[in-house]
């Protein structure tokens, strides 16, 4: 319900017009709750949503000199990620998962090294995603070595941050679209460099928590909220949901790309 006070006006629509007058194709029917607690529609969700979205993932600081890495562990989107600056100080992404038998390359969260090993077998990779080296190499016949490097991930970066899509469709900066224009000369650089995260757990559906954070008063009760939505019986599957693409969708509903 449109909160009275405001006439039903969204404050964040900037122009003073409502919600179902910007978006009639919504109606103004009550909001089903099927999308927030359907597995299925979580798995729509992965593919139709965060697989085509550009997820930033942390800034250019947090990796510095060549061999500098992090791994991002997406559950969104069923993959492990490995951001690493290469020798060129090009900055690439690869998922994180060895040619060889798909084992996980690597298991720190974060580091520096001149080249990356999986564990398994020893199959070994540049910091480009090349194939180094490969144990007992003559015993494989019609090896295409420069087939199976790390399998890359597109990615980009907008003033220092550092963004990667699954499954592109459009460029990072037609995604961002006007948003870039209006905050580009904002000095990220200056005030970012100094990165701090934190993590937490709610047994709720994804939208639910990016609605609490932007859209509803920020005093919100959990009677507000609804059982249904806290304890219902999918509760491990939405938290799931949660906890790894909290960060992630904030940005996108940011950029307008919801």
């Amino acid at each position: 319900m449109p909160n009275k006070a405001s006439n039903g006006k969204n404050r964040n629509s900037g122009n003073g017009g409502t919600w179902h007058s910007q978006y009639p194709e919504l109606g103004t029917a009550p909001v089903p709750i099927e999308p927030y607690i359907s597995p299925e529609f979580f798995e729509l969700e992965r593919d139709r949503v965060f697989r085509r979205t550009w997820l930033c993932l942390g800034r250019e600081e947090r990796i510095p000199k060549p061999g500098d890495f992090f791994v991002k562990d997406l559950a969104v989107g069923k993959t492990s990620v490995l951001v690493v600056r290469s020798e060129d100080g090009k900055i690439r992404a690869f998922h994180n998962v060895c040619s060889h038998r798909s084992n996980k390359v690597e298991w720190r969260a974060k580091g520096s090294s001149d080249s990356f090993t999986c564990p398994f077998h020893g199959w070994c990779y540049r910091l480009n995603g090349e194939v180094l080296a490969i144990p007992d190499e003559k015993s494989f016949f019609n090896l295409d070595k420069e087939r199976l490097g790390l399998t890359p991930i597109t990615l980009d970066t907008w003033q220092g941050f550092i963004f990667i899509n699954l499954k592109p469709e459009q460029s990072l900066r037609e995604y961002l679209g006007k948003w870039a224009d209006a905050i580009g000369a904002y000095p990220f650089a200056a005030n970012g460099a100094t990165c701090y995260e934190w993590s937490t757990e709610v047994g709720c559906n994804w939208k639910l928590i990016r609605r609490l954070q932007g859209g509803l008063p920020r005093r919100v009760s959990s009677s507000a909220v609804g059982a249904r939505f806290l304890h219902g019986p999918k509760k491990s599957f939405q938290s799931r949901a949660v906890l790894q693409i909290v960060r992630p969708s904030s940005a996108m509903v940011a950029t307008g790309q919801s």
